[in-house]
């Protein structure tokens, strides 16, 4: 009999889960607290303001990506106490029964963002673009040796990037743009997590059908954030059997309590994202009311072993 965590690796895998695994009960985030990469208001590591979740546009470090070597001030890793803080972090996980997971929060556009402001951003695929890409790729060498360094103290089984791609209605610029400048820095990342033995699980929301081709070219094992915005159907027969899929809630919607709506929505996902056993419902959602990710936790739990799901092909 197979463990909790051996069926949620089997998702990572690709060899399809035996039941519907529950977050809750087989996933432990563990937090890098060397490397404040996160949302915290407060400055960041890079120096970065951040203010109720976002980057304070009042103080932004740069006005543009001309001369960003003069202005961006890249962490010395080698200067953390990396052994330190990974004694502290792990000190209470358990890898005998939990997969064990840490979070990049700003991978490369987030972290673009963060230094000049979306707006910017956007301007500068268009006029400045040698200068954003080589800023892109200043960053991925920053988070190859990142990776490298909480693989050697942290040892962890997944590794979660965050980046976001687009808003509820299309991509933030045009595919082949996402392309020109995102998919060889985002491949460097994912074979470097490969070479360690790991999986990288992209969270990645808004609807990005267009590029989720791109994912699977370039190995990503999981995606994080399957928004309800995204065409399910079309997704899962085109991918279905490529990548692993971990789906969001509509936090529009279940930000207020719904239990059973929530609930609906779940056999809604699996009826669709389920059939290859590759299905990881993310159920620890911070802007899922309390109410309904009680209620996404006992369904998932009901439902794992069930007889529902074996019209699913998990059983």
């Amino acid at each position: 009999m197979i463990t909790e965590k051996e069926n949620a690796m089997r998702v990572l895998s690709h060899e399809g889960s035996a039941w519907l695994p529950c977050m809750s009960d087989c996933l432990q985030i563990v937090p890098v607290s060397c490397a404040p990469d996160n949302f915290v208001d407060g400055r960041d590591w890079f120096g970065v303001m951040w203010r109720d979740g976002v980057p304070d546009p009042g103080e932004l470090i740069m006005d543009g990506f001309e001369g960003w070597q003069d202005k961006v001030v890249f962490p010395d890793l080698d200067a953390i106490d990396w052994q330190g803080s990974a004694s502290a972090d792990c000190a209470n996980i358990d890898r005998e029964n939990k997969i064990i997971a840490t979070i990049q929060n700003i991978t490369l556009i987030e972290r673009v963002n963060s230094f000049a402001g979306i707006t910017e951003t956007m301007l500068a695929f268009y006029q400045e673009p040698d200068e954003l890409k080589s800023l892109l790729y200043a960053i991925t060498e920053f988070r190859l040796k990142h990776i490298d360094k909480v693989v050697k103290h942290y040892d962890p089984d997944l590794m979660f990037f965050f980046d976001d791609y687009g808003s509820q209605k299309s991509l933030f610029m045009s595919p082949g743009t996402w392309r020109e400048f995102f998919k060889d820095p985002l491949k460097k990342l994912v074979d470097r997590v490969h070479e360690h033995g790991k999986y990288f699980c992209m969270h990645s929301c808004g609807k990005i059908d267009d590029i989720i081709g791109d994912f699977v070219e370039i190995g990503i094992d999981m995606w994080d954030s399957v928004q309800s915005c995204c065409d399910y159907q079309s997704i899962f027969e085109k991918h279905g059997e490529k990548m692993a899929f971990m789906p969001m809630f509509d936090l529009q919607r279940f930000n207020t309590p719904d239990p059973g709506g929530v609930q609906e929505e779940l056999h809604y996902i699996i009826d669709v994202l389920g059939g290859n056993g590759l299905l990881f419902p993310r159920d620890n959602a911070s802007l899922l009311h309390p109410d309904n990710k009680e209620a996404v936790i006992a369904e998932i739990r009901k439902l794992g072993r069930g007889s529902y799901l074996a019209t699913k092909g998990f059983l």
